[in-house]
C-alpha cells in the first residue's frame, strides 16, 4: 500500500488538473486501504483490553494529518494568480505524503521487524511468540 501511495504522487507533480485529480483519487484509494491495514494490525498485535485505546489514536493521528496537509494547502497562491506559476511549493506539498510512505517503508524494513501474534502462531514459531 505504500508503494501505491509513492506511485499516485507521481501524477500530481505534473501541472495539469486531469493528472492531478487522477493522482488524488489513486492516493485516496491507497490511504484508504492503509488505514484498513493498519486497524487490522492493530487488533493482531495489541492486547484486547488496550484495542480501543490505540484505535483511538490511530483515527486522531489521521484525522490529525488530514487537517494539517489542509492547513498546508494555504500556502499555495490562488488559481489565477501570477505567483501559481512561479512556484514550486504545490509540487513539495504533493509529494510529501511519498517522503513520509519512504519512510514508513524503511522503519517497517530496518526498525520494527516484528511479525504479528497471529502470523506467528499461524507458522507456529512459538519460541518467538514469547
Amino acid at each position: 500500500m505504500n508503494v501505491g501511495v509513492i506511485l499516485a504522487c507521481v501524477p500530481c507533480l505534473v501541472m495539469s488538473m486531469y493528472t492531478i485529480c487522477a493522482g488524488k483519487f489513486a492516493y485516496g484509494f491507497f490511504a484508504g486501504g492503509l488505514v484498513n491495514v493498519v486497524a487490522i494490525s492493530v487488533v493482531e498485535t495489541i492486547p484486547k483490553e488496550q484495542i480501543p485505546i490505540f484505535g483511538s489514536l490511530i483515527n486522531v493521528g489521521i484525522v490529525g494529518g488530514v487537517t494539517v496537509f489542509l492547513f498546508l494547502g494555504l500556502l499555495v497562491p490562488a488559481e489565477g494568480s501570477e505567483d501559481l506559476l512561479e512556484t514550486d511549493l504545490w509540487m513539495y506539498l504533493f509529494s510529501l505524503p511519498a517522503a513520509i510512505a519512504i519512510v514508513s517503508i524503511c522503519l517497517a524494513l530496518f526498525v520494527f521487524r516484528y511479525e504479528t501474534l497471529t502470523f506467528l502462531l499461524k507458522e507456529e514459531q512459538l519460541e518467538e511468540v514469547e
